[in-house]
C-alpha cells in the first residue's frame, strides 16, 4: 500500500488486489493512517517508505529481497547478487 491510492475505488475494476483483506473496507482506512505515520517517519529521517521498511526487516535479522515476487524473479536477483 502506498500514498497513490486514497481508497478502494483507486483501484482498478478487476485488479486482485480489491480481493486482499487489507484493501477491504474495514481496514483499507486503517492501513492507510499506518501508511501515513510510516511516511511521516521516513521523511524525518530523509528517505523513502519503501527504504525505511527494507531497513526495519532488516534490523528483524531477516534479509529482504525487494522484487523477489515470483521464483524466477528471485533466481535472477540471487544470481545478481555478489
Amino acid at each position: 500500500m502506498g500514498n497513490n491510492w486514497k481508497s478502494k475505488d483507486d483501484l482498478p475494476e478487476g485488479d486482485m488486489r480489491r480481493n486482499f483483506d487489507k484493501f477491504s473496507d474495514e481496514h483499507f482506512e486503517h492501513n492507510m493512517q499506518l501508511v501515513r505515520k510510516l511516511t511521516s517517519i521516513a521523511e524525518k529521517k530523509g528517505v523513502t517508505p519503501a527504504q525505511l521498511s527494507i531497513a526495519w526487516v532488516r534490523a528483524q535479522g531477516v534479509v529482504p529481497l525487494p522484487g523477489s515476487v515470483s521464483p524466477v524473479l528471485l533466481s535472477i536477483l540471487l544470481l545478481r547478487s555478489p
